[in-house]
């Protein structure tokens, strides 16, 4: 995905041959956003989703389709399934986007902004244990306060966490 993503950007009339690129549906592309695709499985992928229905604590305070959460569709061969909001401690009622499975599918990194301040945010990472995601833990060594840091990719033998960071 990201290597095409990169040929499409980089060619002014954004054809690439042999590639058909196309949008998906109002399943994916519904509420005020979405973003940060990325495969969870080999048939399924997970997004961050700005929707009715997300994490919120305090209704009062807090709007659900203002704050973005991880879904999950999958793909048998008969098309993409209606996402499904991610079960776990991953979805909170802060802003969660960007994420990056490891490719054992145990290993969960994203990013998390903080609802005190919408500048601050961090990456946190989430390890699986008996099929449910423990509850995310802030990367201390590359988050520094005052800054945000965001967005991680994984190389495929996992070796490096790149980032974007100020």
């Amino acid at each position: 995905l990201q290597k095409i993503g990169c040929a499409f950007a980089a060619n002014d009339q954004n054809v690439i041959e042999g590639i058909n690129i196309f949008e998906l549906d109002s399943n994916f592309n519904k509420g005020t956003a979405a973003s940060g695709i990325t495969y969870y499985t080999d048939n399924a992928i997970i997004f961050s989703s700005a929707r009715k229905g997300n994490v919120v604590l305090d209704e009062k305070k807090e709007v659900d389709y203002l704050t973005t959460d991880f879904y999950i569709s999958d793909n048998e061969g008969n098309g993409w399934e209606t996402p499904q909001h991610l079960v776990g401690p991953i979805n909170s009622n802060q802003n969660e986007g960007g994420g990056a499975m490891g490719v054992d599918r145990t290993t969960f990194y994203f990013t998390r902004w903080s609802t005190e301040d919408n500048s601050d945010c961090n990456i946190y990472v989430s390890k699986m244990f008996n099929r449910r995601w423990l509850e995310p833990m802030k990367i201390e060594n590359i988050n520094m306060v005052g800054s945000r840091t965001m967005q991680p990719s994984l190389t495929l033998d996992e070796t490096r966490l790149y980032f974007v960071s100020d």
